[in-house]
């Protein structure tokens, strides 16, 4: 037998008499629930309707939401791994250059203090002390030219560390940006799809004259 409350006419996948029927007793008592004031010319079956169909379009609404959020969520958590790994990785490097760097320097240092041993101990009985004097003087000299360069060099790796993971930042906060942009436009476009869906529904049922609120004769 049929309920007095059920449809016959409107038809939507969007609505299912039964679970409208379940709908209606579980909200019946909350306050609030029904938007009569947006639908002035429904009466009360058709409020009922237009609830329950409602409450429909939200939860599509809300999960297209949550699946465009759950992929910009994990857009930026894979761009933010990957930031750091990248960073990781140019951190190694770094060192590892300027171990190499000093590595290099010391080197040099090492050789220009052998080259002033042998070139004192090969004219030992013959070079004076003032000539000494000339080889360590130019000696240090020549230390502090492979200084110079080596802090000059050193501070081209660190300016060019500095620049590479600057870069790094910045193309993960492009990124993020781009992906949160993305949720927004997709939010926007969805709500738009929500409320044109429910507008359209509003005029299906609006169409049934059972439906609406009858007009007072004067």
């Amino acid at each position: 037998m049929r309920r007095k409350d059920e449809i016959y006419h409107y038809a939507s996948e969007y609505y299912d008499p039964v679970k409208a029927h379940e709908y209606y007793e579980a909200h019946k008592k909350l306050k609030g629930r029904s938007s009569s004031k947006s639908r002035p010319t429904l009466n009360q079956e058709g409020q009922k309707i237009a609830d329950y169909v409602n409450s429909r379009l939200q939860e599509e609404r809300d999960s297209k939401i949550q699946e465009s959020r759950n992929r910009m969520d994990n857009g930026i958590e894979n761009a933010r791994n990957t930031a750091a790994d990248s960073l990781k990785k140019n951190a190694e490097k770094f060192k590892k250059e300027i171990e190499e760097h000093n590595q290099q320097t010391q080197n040099k240092i090492n050789e220009l203090s052998k080259l002033l041993t042998r070139q004192i101990s090969s004219g030992r009985a013959e070079i004076i002390r003032t000539e000494i004097n000339t080889l360590r003087d130019n000696n240090i000299e020549q230390r502090k030219k492979v200084i110079k360069s080596a802090r000059k060099s050193l501070n081209i790796l660190r300016k060019k560390n500095e620049e590479e993971r600057n870069k790094i930042t910045k193309t993960f906060q492009e990124s993020s940006e781009k992906l949160r942009n993305t949720h927004a436009a997709e939010s926007k476009s969805i709500q738009e799809d929500y409320e044109n869906k429910y507008n359209a529904e509003l005029d299906k049922i609006s169409s049934e004259a059972k439906y609406t609120k009858s007009k007072r004769r004067r």
